[in-house]
């Protein structure tokens, strides 16, 4: 795709913009322009349980860096058929790109009322290239909310999870250490090894992982991980449930705890670990309201009988699952009708 033809067309759907749109990015600093040679158009719409929303202010993240502001308004026009359209709560950046550990973006959302949200959504950031369309946005839900944590390995002072080595450098793990930061539980076990126990964490080479060892990420009770991603681009861990292995790209998923390992022949120097948690789904809000009512009785009803994937039907299996047997079954609707009796 031609970049200059991006450019010129962002820059010309910036450019009629209402003033007052762009006078209210003042809670987020994006860098500056021109630090960063690619870029990408990305067009989103905040919603709020599927209503859109306009004024509320949106800053996208990459490695923590805000990257591009624009407050969600409202857009207008005429599609290529002459139809007229007229669609709210959408922001269209031209947003930079460069080059980083992970290549995602995050998003923050300050809303009228003041206050502010971590999104759950996280998009793909690709060069030269387009997401969503008025027609088609990126949605940026703000009832779905997420937090994130940099567990950086190799900080100084007030460090993370300070600083431990093992064999003849120090202090040995012993059969595993856990560390806590902002909520998150990380438990790094030992491997040993014909070198002695390996595992170690130092300003210079982080954590020094074994092949085998393991480290498991716990989020704080009542939330899920939904995201892990390491801090160097070059590293590669693997779920030790599943085996699958994972770069730069991440872990993606929704869990309680998720456990990783090295999958590798030789150790490996981890610098740390960005990890998203968000809160979990509410047990027996099988039809996604938000709350749990008599709806919802009828909802695992349906999934049980496999009418879960007929629309209308857009139902959580997770939450159906009300007592949590890993299974969807009649047992489920008496406990779920006990939730709703307050048992």
């Amino acid at each position: 795709m031609n970049r200059l033809f991006i450019n010129t067309a962002v820059a010309a759907a910036l450019a009629v913009l209402p003033a007052t749109v762009m006078a209210q990015t003042t809670h987020y600093t994006p860098v500056e322009t021109g630090k960063y040679e690619s870029y990408m158009n990305f067009t989103g719409q905040v919603v709020d349980n599927g209503v859109p929303v306009n004024g509320a202010e949106v800053a996208m993240f990459v490695a923590g860096e805000c990257r591009q502001t624009q407050v969600s308004h409202n857009i207008s026009g005429t599609d290529q058929q002459g139809n007229p359209y007229s669609v709210d709560g959408l922001v269209t950046s031209y947003l930079a790109w460069g080059q980083s550990h992970r290549e995602n973006i995050t998003f923050k959302v300050w809303l009228p009322s003041g206050e502010e949200r971590e999104l759950a959504a996280v998009c793909p950031l690709i060069v030269d290239s387009r997401t969503g369309m008025p027609s088609a946005p990126f949605i940026l839900d703000i009832s779905l909310t997420a937090h994130t944590v940099v567990m950086d390995f190799r900080q100084e002072g007030d460090a993370v999870i300070g600083t431990y080595s093992t064999g003849t450098d120090g202090n040995v793990f012993g059969t595993e250490q856990t560390f806590s930061y902002d909520g998150l539980t990380l438990t790094a076990t030992d491997e040993w090894t014909s070198d002695s126990y390996v595992n170690y964490i130092s300003q210079e080479q982080g954590l020094r992982l074994a092949t085998g060892a393991t480290l498991t990420l716990t989020a704080p009770r009542g939330y899920v991980i939904i995201g892990a991603w390491p801090l160097n681009i070059s590293q590669r861990l693997a779920d030790a449930e599943t085996g699958q292995v994972f770069g730069y790209e991440g872990w993606k998923g929704s869990a309680e705890s998720i456990t990783l390992t090295n999958p590798n022949r030789s150790t490996q120097n981890l610098y740390g670990i960005e990890v998203r948690y968000a809160r979990a789904p509410l047990r027996g809000d099988v039809n996604c309201d938000g709350k749990v009512t008599i709806a919802d009785v009828t909802a695992l009803v349906n999934v049980i009988l496999g009418k879960d994937n007929v629309e209308p039907y857009k139902y959580d299996h997770d939450a159906a699952d009300v007592n949590r047997d890993s299974l969807i079954t009649i047992a489920d609707v008496t406990a779920l009708v006990n939730v709703i009796l307050g048992k």
